[in-house]
């Protein structure tokens, strides 16, 4: 859930293509809610959403993810997603 007044960081993408977005949509799956946030700027932007609860410091570790997760989790969402992109 979004706390008001909440940040998180982020990398910020512009100027996508359809083909873009749907690698991205495919990449965070159904269990993500796409959402129109206000950047710390000012500026609306778009971000994926875990609507499942809280998220801690001790639930993701990026580092931990890249090395031991990426290549599979990648290999995976391709093979069984092929097909299945939304669209905007």
């Amino acid at each position: 859930m979004l706390a008001p007044g909440s940040a998180a960081a982020g990398l910020l993408l512009t100027d996508l293509s359809q083909r873009e977005w749907g690698i991205l949509d495919a990449f965070e799956d159904d269990r993500y809610d796409l959402r129109k946030l206000c950047l710390t700027s000012g500026a609306p932007g778009w971000g994926y959403v875990w609507p499942g609860g809280e998220v801690r410091d001790e639930d993701w570790d990026a580092e931990h993810f890249v090395t031991r997760h990426l290549q599979e989790c990648s290999t995976s969402r391709s093979r069984t997603r092929a097909g299945k992109l939304r669209t905007r």
